[in-house]
């Protein structure tokens, strides 16, 4: 009887066990698919992920390869062991004003006319391509750790020449310079002719350049000897720059029959500068500083001379990638220097008496720019540039035609095709003011085109 309630027991529990195992087997395949289309959910995520990326990359790889082909240049040779690269642009420019400013690609402020000048009230319309430029880059493999270098620039945009019936004009040095850099250690050495150290390089070479350099800018190009030193901050900290330079100084001619006019080189000092750059990857930050003296040769064979200094700083700020939106300042003071100064009068000095005298003056300017996209731009600048007051005094010079204030206001777009070619668009706004309070307007658009080879 025992037996049989046994064998009875097993009978009943089998079928339970099998009916309990199908469901676990079935449980566990349902959890297996799905963790399977999770996996697979997952795959196609990354698998979008990995195709963004790789477009991203594919799109990078283009752009290296587009600026290595316009770095070529139009020749690329190996001569006596250096890298010679052959480049440059062909450009031509195109500017309607209301007033007559004169002929040349590069009017600026200073050649706006008085409102009284009814000669200059007229509209005029120019062409011009002498902004058209060669440049010669050299390199070297590196010796004993030194990266060498050097360049030799050239254009036709000078003052010389016939404009008017050959449209040309001679050819004329912009830069050429050597320079060797200490890779291990960051210091560099140039020499040369190149942009003076009191210019705001680092900040204003960005700028769309369609029209003319803002005012209250120190843009000269001037024979040195510079040394320099790069300090590695860290990746988010960016770079310090030192620099310290001594440079050609010289004055212009007074147009007094009190001094001896050839003494404009013969100068007691070279110009001597210094400045310090942080080029971090949020903003762009220098402090600059130059001074000399100037000195002037009298007819009776004694000399007077007087302090010559300046200074400027500048800042960019760009947003991205938070907005494509750059912000720009600078702000200059110069005493004696107005040769070097964008923009400025061309005089520095002058003669109270026989006694020499700095010109003063302050210039800044402020802006912004905006990135369409990584090939189309606009910009608006806005630059003041003021002389002081001591300017006129004793130096026979007109308070009627003198110009005190210049002010200018330029919006310039700017867009990048074809690989090599670039086109701008630009309106300026010129104004003067003479010291008895006589103004100048000028009105201008701008149209470029530029091949670069």
């Amino acid at each position: 009887m025992k037996s049989f309630v046994f064998t009875m027991m097993l009978l009943f529990l089998i079928p339970g066990v099998s009916f309990s195992q199908e469901s676990n087997t079935q449980a566990e395949i349902k959890e297996l698919r799905e963790k399977l289309e999770r996996l697979e959910r997952k795959l196609a995520e990354s698998e979008k992920k990995a195709e963004a990326e790789r477009a991203a990359i594919a799109q990078k790889v283009e752009k290296k390869e587009e600026k290595k082909a316009a770095d070529e240049g139009l020749l690329k040779a190996k001569v006596a062991g250096l890298n010679v690269k052959l480049g440059g642009f062909v450009g031509l420019d195109g500017i309607a004003s209301d007033k007559n400013i004169g002929a040349g690609a590069t009017p600026n402020v200073g050649n706006t006319p008085l409102d009284n000048n009814k000669q200059k009230d007229h509209a005029q319309t120019t062409l011009d391509a002498r902004q058209s430029r060669l440049r010669v880059d050299i390199t070297s493999d590196e010796v004993l750790g030194l990266a060498l270098s050097g360049a030799i620039e050239a254009d036709f945009n000078t003052t010389d020449g016939n404009a008017l019936g050959s449209n040309a004009r001679h050819f004329g040095l912009r830069h050429a310079y050597a320079r060797a850099d200490h890779l291990a250690s960051g210091f560099y050495l140039l020499g040369g002719q190149y942009w003076t150290l009191l210019w705001n390089q680092s900040t204003v070479a960005g700028l769309s350049q369609v029209g003319s350099s803002p005012i209250g800018t120190t843009p000269g190009r001037q024979p040195q000897f510079r040394v320099g030193y790069r300090m590695p901050l860290g990746e988010e900290m960016g770079n310090l720059f030192f620099e310290a330079d001594v440079e050609k100084h010289s004055s212009q001619n007074l147009g007094s029959t009190a001094v001896i006019e050839d003494q404009g080189e013969a100068q007691p000092m070279p110009l001597f500068g210094g400045k310090i750059s942080w080029i971090h990857p949020r903003f762009r930050l220098e402090v600059a500083g130059a001074g000399a003296r100037n000195r002037v040769v009298l007819n009776s064979g004694g000399t007077d001379s007087d302090t010559a200094f300046g200074f400027q700083t500048s800042l960019e700020v760009p947003f991205a990638p938070l907005a494509p939106i750059t912000l720009l300042g600078h702000f200059q003071h110069l005493e004696g220097l107005g040769r070097i100064a964008g923009g400025s009068p061309g005089s520095e000095i002058f003669l109270a008496g026989n006694r020499v005298k700095s010109v003063v003056s302050n210039g800044f300017y402020a802006g912004a720019r905006y990135n369409f996209t990584e090939n189309t731009l606009l910009e608006g600048i806005f630059s003041y540039h003021k002389l002081d007051n001591d300017a006129v005094k004793g130096t026979g010079q007109s308070l009627a035609t003198t110009v005190e204030t210049r002010r200018e206001f330029q919006l310039s777009l700017l867009h990048k095709f074809w690989k090599r070619w670039q086109a701008g668009l630009a309106y300026e706004r010129f104004h003067i003011e003479t010291f008895n309070g006589t103004d100048g307007n000028a009105n201008l658009g701008r149209a470029a085109l530029w091949f670069f080879f």
